[in-house]
Formats: structure tokens, C-alpha cells, sequence
């Protein structure tokens, strides 16, 4: 990602380059500053309802045509975790994308294991299941007051 900026007094910028950012992720670190710009850009005019998500009432995603903010106070961890997981890799490699590390460590495990998830039933349950009278009749058991 490629932003070209001129600042005038220290604190503004003048020229934000739209076309080189559009398609990226700009992942802010900072708690609840993806809820303010959101809604200062609400009240600018310049939002458009698509792609946000909120966790506990604050607005910690959105998009802008094709450019996604994001807030995620972890990605210094979780971009240096899939720089580590890479230096193992040649092919095939992890990207962020916008992922808590919980998610990176599922990634992780359904790449190394088999993510063909099975349950079985233990033998007691299986029998019962599998008994020609519990496919016939309803279990509405009316339990007595003790």
C-alpha cells in the first residue's frame, strides 16, 4: 500500500492519492478510532453502508468503495506471528487479513490437521439411538413431580 501525502502545517494532509489505495486494508491500532472516523465521515457525507461490523456497540470495520478500516489493536502481534509461520513456509504462505490471532491459530490447525470434523457416539448412547423404539416413538416423557 502506497499513500502519497503533503502535509501543509504538520497535522493536515492536502493531496490523499485515492487510486493507489483503492482494494487495500488500512488497519488502525488504536481502540475506538475506527468509531470516530466513522461517524466523522458520516456527518461529511462520505460513507456508504457496506462491510461494518461492530463489536460491543463500536464500529471496528467498514469500507469506503474498496477501501476496508479496520481496527485491530493485536495486528503488530498477529503480523509478526505470520512472519514467523512464513520463515517455515516455501510455498503456500499466510496472509493478513484481517484476522485475531485465535483465527491465525485456526488457520494454523486446520492446515496442519485434518479438518474433516467427526463425532461419535459412545457405545450406551449409540445403542439407544440406533434401537427400533426410539425411531418410532416421541420422546415427550411427562417427568412426575418429585
Amino acid at each position: 500500500m502506497y499513500v502519497r501525502s503533503q502535509k501543509t502545517d504538520g497535522s493536515h494532509y492536502t493531496h490523499f492519492d485515492y487510486d493507489e489505495c483503492k482494494n487495500d486494508l488500512f488497519v488502525c491500532i488504536y481502540k475506538q478510532a475506527v468509531h470516530d472516523l466513522f461517524y466523522e465521515l458520516l456527518k461529511r457525507g462520505y460513507l456508504h453502508n457496506k462491510n461494518i461490523k461492530t463489536v460491543n456497540g463500536q464500529i471496528v470495520q467498514f469500507d469506503i468503495d474498496n477501501m476496508t478500516i479496520q481496527e485491530n489493536e493485536k495486528y503488530y502481534r498477529v503480523q509478526d506471528t505470520i512472519t514467523r509461520l512464513n520463515k517455515e513456509l516455501t510455498s503456500d504462505f499466510y496472509y493478513y487479513k484481517g484476522q485475531s490471532l485465535q483465527m491465525l491459530a485456526h488457520q494454523v490447525y486446520e492446515r496442519k490437521y485434518d479438518t474433516n470434523y467427526m463425532s461419535q457416539l459412545s457405545p450406551q448412547v449409540a445403542e439407544i439411538f440406533n434401537d427400533k423404539s426410539s425411531k418410532t416413538t416421541a420422546l415427550n416423557i411427562p417427568l412426575k413431580p418429585s
